[in-house]
């Protein structure tokens, strides 16, 4: 008797993962999320370096890119403390939108990314905050993953997108991080914060497809 009632509780299991695997995938479909991949980008913990991550073609530099102004780059220092970007990418705030004194928000699971969402302004076009971490629940907590959503142009006066990338802010200089982000390849189309276990099932898709490939080859 034991040795039926292992394989049918392994098929539910399987049959529960499939079908939360497929609406995932068929959620994604709608959607068209365009994922970027582990990026795990580090975010020095020193007054003089600082990390800068291209929001569209995922390149990450640690000196000021030449088109810095032209093109999606965020800017980290400070292990995640102090935030930064060009003027093509306006990160959803909280509090009043006073230009220079902007607080970038820590957006929870489920939070809406769209036309609604209050945008930086910035001081010239460039925004700032550095008053992002804290104990208040729009503020991020040391060595805890949160979520920022921002809107951001591909090239100067191209279409704007909506997008949500994750975040780890501490002040070890280690574990302090840019992980990864999504955006709807549709301009003007809301993003949706992911659940933890979403982000968890993409990973396990990407690894699979990764897998499958490799014993292809």
């Amino acid at each position: 008797m034991p040795s039926t009632r292992i394989p049918i509780r392994i098929s539910i299991t399987r049959a529960f993962i499939c079908a939360v695997c497929f609406l995932l995938v068929a959620s994604t479909a709608r959607s068209a999320v365009v994922y970027s991949g582990p990026i795990n980008a580090v975010i020095p913990f020193s007054a003089n370096s600082e990390v800068y991550v291209n929001l569209f073609t995922n390149t990450v530099a640690n000196s000021l890119p030449g088109d810095y102004e032209t093109s999606p780059w965020v800017m980290a220092f400070f292990g995640g403390s102090g935030i930064g970007t060009g003027p093509l990418v306006r990160p959803v705030v909280t509090g009043d939108v006073v230009a220079g004194s902007e607080q970038i928000a820590n957006l929870s699971a489920g939070s809406v990314v769209d036309a609604m969402s209050r945008f930086a302004i910035g001081d010239s076009g460039f925004n700032g905050s550095e008053t992002h971490t804290g104990a208040a629940i729009n503020q991020f907590q040391l060595g805890t993953q949160g979520y920022i959503g921002y809107e951001f142009e591909p090239t100067v006066g191209g279409p704007s997108y909506f997008a949500v990338a994750r975040i780890t802010i501490a002040n070890d200089g280690v574990s302090a991080t840019i992980h990864d982000w999504m955006y709807e390849n549709v301009p003007g189309q809301a993003i949706v914060v992911p659940e933890p276990c979403r982000m968890l099932l993409v990973w396990i898709g990407l690894f699979s497809v990764l897998t499958r490939r490799g014993r292809r080859v």
